[in-house]
């Protein structure tokens, strides 16, 4: 890899607006609904975390194999065997598709 390509390859990524906890009541003062409400909150929000999880697209690529964010133009990553492109994304715990070498989709 370069120089140019290391000192400027990989962009930020956007950090997550923080919510704001509201202010703690004392113990006595909290009820079973009160931490029910708070559950399901946090819940709400699990679960819209885990619908926005990107998907990543393993194809073919002039030097090898390369990882593909959803919608990018340009490669996450790139491998010289696609065994290691799908053995990096485990690794990472990414959401992935494989593609054939012909560029149509590959079942798992």
């Amino acid at each position: 890899m370069g120089f140019f390509k290391k000192l400027f390859g990989r962009k930020k990524q956007p950090q997550q607006a923080q919510v704001e906890p509201e202010k703690t009541k004392a113990p006595r003062d909290v009820s079973l609904e009160d931490v029910e409400k708070e559950l399901d909150n946090v819940k709400e929000v699990e679960k819209k975390a885990s619908e926005e999880k990107t998907v990543y697209h393993i194809k073919k690529h002039p030097e090898g194999w390369q990882i593909l964010k959803e919608n990018a133009t340009k490669a996450y990553r790139v491998f010289n065997y696609q065994k290691e492109a799908i053995e990096f994304a485990e690794k990472e715990n990414l959401e992935y598709l494989v593609y054939k070498a012909d560029g149509t989709l590959r079942e798992k």
